[in-house]
Parts: C-alpha cells; structure tokens; sequence
C-alpha cells in the first residue's frame, strides 16, 4: 500500500537534492534512478506503518553534520538515511500543491506555480534577477533583509499545524509532523532540516504571514515592489515607507518565532543594493576576449586571419588580489575566481591557494575542486598536495571534518602512499559521514585489502544505516564475499531500499560519480 506517496516524485525531488547537497555520495545515490524507473515496486510497507497516524515504521535516522557557513561560523545540518528521505519528500510531494496553491507570484524557488509540477530554480533565479534589472541612474528605494538561522529556527509544532489547516489530515500530513518532531527532538538540531528540496516547500508556506503583509502594502500602494527568495526578502518604495514597514516587519517576524537579520538588512537605493546582489550571483569572473590579427604567408600568398585571444591579465590580477586576505572576501566571490582558473585551466597560483586554504573552510568543497583539476595531469603537484593535505589532516585547521574531505576528494584513484596511509586511518577511526565515504570509496579502488580488513574490524559494532550502507557498497567495490555484503546491509531494515536496489542488480557495483573520483569513473 502506497498511502498515496508518489515515489517516483519522490526520487525526483531527492535527486534534484543532490546538486548542492553538503555531502557527496560516492555513487550519486542510484537507488534513486531505480525507484524512478520502477516506482511501483517501491516498498512502502516496509517504511511507513498505519496505526493511529501514518508514521515511519522505525525510527529516522538523522546523521549530524557541521558544514562551515563562513570563516569563523558554522551550519549544524543532517544527513537522512535513505528511506527517510524518501518518505519526507514524497509525503511534502502530496500535500505541495495545496500548500502552494495561494504563494504569491514574486515569491521564488522551490515552489509550485500553476500545477502540480515543481518549477525549475534555474528559471525561477532568472526571473528573480529580473527584480534588480534597473538603470543606475535609478532613484528607488528598496529594503533588503532576511531572517536568522531561517531553517533551524521554524517552530515544527507552528509548521505541522499549518500543514494539517491546509492539507487535512492525509497521509502526507502526518508523515511530515513524524519526521519533523523526530528530528526537532534531536539535542543539536531543531527545525527543518536544512539543504532538502521538501523542507524548502514547507518553508515557503511557513512565510505566509509575512507575504500576507507584504502583498497587503503592495495592494495599498505603500510599497512598489516586492521578491523573495526563501528568506531573501527585497522590497520597494519610499524611503519612509520602507522604513515604517520594517520596524513592523519585525514585529510580525517575532511573533512568528522567527528573527529579521539586522547585520544584513540595508535600506538605500536599489541601484547600491543591485551591486551586492549581482556580486553575489557571480558565477564566474569576466574574462576580456580580443580579436587578433595573424598573417600568414605560403609561398606567395599572404593571409591575414581575425582569432580570438583570451586576455587572462585581470583575472591573474584578481586572483592576486584575493590570495591577500581571502578571508575577508565573500564565499561567492571565491568561489568565482576559483571556477573561472578552472574553466581557463590557469594554475599559476597553486602554491599561493595552498597556502591560505587553512584558512577558507567555507569554500573547501570550490577548492578542492580547484586543487583537482591543478594535479589533474602533473605528477609532481599531486605530489606536493598530498603532503600538503597530510600536514593539514594532522593540524588543528582541519577540525571540521567536512572540510578536509573536500580537499581529500582532490585526489583521485591513483596511489600516492602518504593519501592511501591518511585513508587507512580515516576509515579505521573517523567517526565522521564525509571522511568515512572519501575513505571507503578510495580505498575500495586502490587497496581493497585494507579496505576489506578495516570494514570487517567496524561493522560488528557500527549501528548508523547510512554508515552500514557505505561499507556494504566499499565492501562490494573491493570485490568481498557477496554473502557478507547482504548481511550487512538487510541488518537495519532502514537500508531496504538499498538492499532492494542491490537485489535488483544482482549486486553489481555502483558507478562511481565522475565529480567524486573521476579516475575511477573511467575506469568503470
């Protein structure tokens, strides 16, 4: 019995998850693309049960993460077991459309519009942007702020009741307040759980009191304009107005359970306000493309032919500029100029990355793709970084372990002696989701008897199901018993749809995802 969950949908918003997610999967998930090929042999009963409420049959499993969210600040996050997550976002998935049913137009992402069908953030960023496309000789006012801790900080008892006003008490009601409560009972997390597609739908509705006194002063003409995005919130129009209104706005904020971010609110003319904002959607840094003329002479012919050069001279300066004091610099504007000497496969800066990446955990994960791509194709840089992330590894800089898998994920199935040691201790005592995956994975590949022996020392006592699943597929990468590898994953039935998907491949090995080893994703 389904209880009217859709898991195709399901698998579709949780894939859609995975772009972004804070932690990387070594296979991208897969069981994902087998529940949606074959949504019908999805097995409900052993997830969900039916007594006085729709509820998960055991417990979620919640794994607890620290992602740093800028130098010196931190985001407490969580990773779901599988079955989890899936039960979350199919039950968010059938009650979505009438939550979403009355979201105001100039509310964007993670929404319905029109539908049944989730909207793509790509076209919804788009028409967000659109907001800020104003000549600079503009003279609007607009206020710009958002809310502290937005996630963590929604009341799940306010959030459930709101989704039982709208909804009634379906299926999908009952199952979102289970898995809220469980996870809001957890001693260091509380609200919604953060980087999912589901809690991102529920969060919309949550502001509906505030888009209700937004679109109220839009109506009445004391305001001009209006967009948000989540808990971004832009709105214009006289300066007085503007300021009467959020001082009323914090008010309605508060009584929300909720508090207005007074160190990034700014209220001034959109044409400075349009500045930040544009900096911060920065994917990349404009690199100048000049047109040169070649000649060339056969014989006694002479061509003269127009080719397009590419001027790297402002992003090496750029890049100077930020290797300075990169921690003063904003994470988007890093991530920039780092995705931009990829794209230009410029590394003259390696050493000088190297150097200050102690001290920019929050961009580790565009780093570690940086450093990837520099050591790709030299031998004697992938040398010297792997020295460089053991001394990291060793030192007090690295105490987010979530950073330090990132600048492991650098380097790829090739052996280098001092990362398989580093590898060997990880996955023999790291206690840590992100460590244990980059471990067990690379070690699967480069040392399958270490990977085999360490696993076999851990699984007796190791009682996580994500963890289990981890070690279930390593085991099957470094090619263990087959018999060993299904008794540990069937052992907690939250696995089953690991253990269904593997069943359904005869236990064929996963793929790993290129972005996460690509020496071994060729080699597949």
């Amino acid at each position: 019995m389904s209880f009217g969950l859709d898991a195709k949908k399901a698998a579709e918003i949780c894939t859609t998850e995975m772009f972004g997610d804070w932690y990387r999967d070594p296979w991208a998930w897969p069981e994902l693309n087998w529940i949606a090929s074959r949504p019908g042999d999805f097995p409900w009963n052993e997830i969900v049960i039916k007594d006085n409420s729709l509820r998960t049959r055991r417990e979620p499993w919640f794994e607890p993460i620290v992602v740093p969210k800028s130098r010196l600040g931190v985001r407490p996050a969580v990773v779901m077991s599988l079955d989890c997550k899936m039960a979350y976002a199919a039950a968010v998935n059938q009650v979505a459309g009438k939550m979403h049913a009355n979201l105001p137009d100039w509310v964007h992402g993670w929404r319905l519009r029109g539908g049944s069908d989730l909207v793509k953030n790509g076209e919804e960023w788009s028409n967000y942007m659109s907001f800020f496309d104003v000549p600079d000789e503009s003279e609007i006012f607009a206020l710009q702020t958002d809310i502290t801790s937005f996630f963590a900080s929604i009341d799940v008892g306010r959030m459930s009741g709101i989704v039982y006003d709208v909804a009634g008490k379906t299926a999908g009601a009952q199952l979102i307040e289970h898995i809220l409560l469980e996870h809001d009972q957890m001693s260091s997390r509380s609200g919604l759980p953060q980087r999912s597609w589901a809690s991102a739908i529920l969060a919309n509705r949550y502001m509906t009191a505030l888009d209700d006194s937004i679109s109220k002063r839009l109506n009445r003409g004391a305001l001009t304009g209006a967009v948000r995005w989540m808990d971004d919130i832009y709105v214009t129009g006289d300066e007085a107005q503007l300021y009467r209104f959020f001082l009323e706005f914090q008010g309605r904020v508060r009584e929300m359970g909720l508090e207005a971010n007074a160190s990034k609110s700014n209220l001034g003319p959109l044409k400075d306000i349009k500045r930040d904002v544009l900096l911060e959607d920065l994917k990349e840094v404009p690199v100048p493309v000049k047109r040169r003329l070649v000649v060339s002479q056969f014989g006694s012919d002479v061509h003269a032919t127009e080719v397009d050069e590419i001027d790297l001279s402002e992003l090496r300066s750029i890049e100077s500029a930020a290797l300075t004091n990169p921690h003063l610099l904003p994470s988007t504007s890093l991530k920039a100029v780092l995705r931009t000497l990829r794209t230009h496969r410029h590394f003259d800066g390696f050493e000088g990355w190297l150097t200050v990446a102690n001290r920019l955990p929050h961009v580790a994960d565009a780093l570690g793709r940086y450093f990837r791509d520099a050591i790709k194709d030299d031998r004697d840089l992938l040398e010297k970084y792997c020295s460089w992330l053991g001394d990291f590894s060793a030192s007090p800089w690295s105490t987010i372990p979530w950073a330090s898998a990132q600048f492991a994920l650098a380097v790829p199935g090739v052996k280098n002696q001092d990362f398989l040691y580093m590898m060997q201790d990880w996955l023999n005592e790291s206690g840590d989701i992100h460590q244990i995956s980059v471990a067990a994975q690379r070690l699967s590949r480069l040392d399958p008897v270490a990977a085999k022996d360490i696993i076999r020392s851990r699984i007796d006592s190791e009682a996580r199901p994500a963890f289990q699943r981890i070690y279930a597929i390593a085991l099957l990468s470094a090619r263990d018993d087959r018999a060993l590898v299904t008794r540990l994953i069937k052992r907690d039935p939250r696995n089953v749809i690991t253990a269904q998907y593997l069943d359904a491949v005869k236990y064929s090995v996963p793929k790993v995802a290129e972005d996460y080893d690509w020496a071994s994703s060729k080699a597949q």
